[in-house]
């Protein structure tokens, strides 16, 4: 076996190939088979009518058209698509000789939109305490969140680090928020704080 190629990381609703690469050094191929977390999803025997078989595995939505023994086409990627992937290659007899290598794929799913800045008021004056919060949509993994203030980064004692929240979907938003007073520094000439 040479190589598996699976994707590392794969964003919701994509496709996959995941590749299997081996050298047969003068036997004859009897076998490929695929698994996902230990229950076998794809196989290709040669000497079987059809040579292609596909089974039953949740996550996993084979392409059978684009698929062979030397590629498995996974379409409509979901969350329980994520995980980890096995390619077993067995020769034929007398000695059926099987080989076996193991990769893990993890699925994406970036925020639906841009974040969200929240400030119980709009005007404050040089001295004043000043709070916001950040949100971000749901995503996976959670978004990271980082503040500017006149695109400066922004103390991290200024911060306030919320726990992630998780939605039904499997999905987390993330909130952080920044806390401090308001100096000369933080606006511009016409008396503006870009966030």
């Amino acid at each position: 076996l040479l190589q598996v190629q699976v994707p590392t990381e794969v964003e919701r609703g994509r496709s996959a190939v995941l590749g299997c690469r081996f050298e047969m050094e003068g036997d004859t191929l009897y076998s490929v088979k695929w698994y996902k977390g230990g229950k076998e999803f794809f196989r290709v025997v040669p000497k079987d009518n059809p040579p292609a078989q596909t089974f039953n595995v949740e996550g996993v939505q084979v392409n059978l058209a684009a698929s062979d023994q030397n590629q498995v086409v996974l379409d409509n990627l979901n969350l329980k698509s994520e995980g980890r992937y096995k390619c077993e290659v067995s020769a034929e007899s007398p000695n059926f000789q099987t080989v076996y290598d193991i990769a893990e794929m993890s699925i994406v799913v970036p925020p639906r939109d841009s974040p969200v800045i929240n400030s119980p008021q709009t005007v404050y004056r040089i001295g004043e305490e000043f709070t916001a919060n950040c949100s971000s949509y749901p995503s996976r993994p959670p978004a990271t969140i980082t503040w500017t203030i006149s695109d400066k980064p922004v103390m991290k004692e200024d911060l306030i680090q919320y726990p992630s929240t998780l939605t039904d979907g499997g999905l987390e938003a993330s909130v952080v928020g920044l806390h401090l007073r308001l100096r000369d520094a933080h606006f511009d000439r016409k008396g503006k704080m870009k966030l």
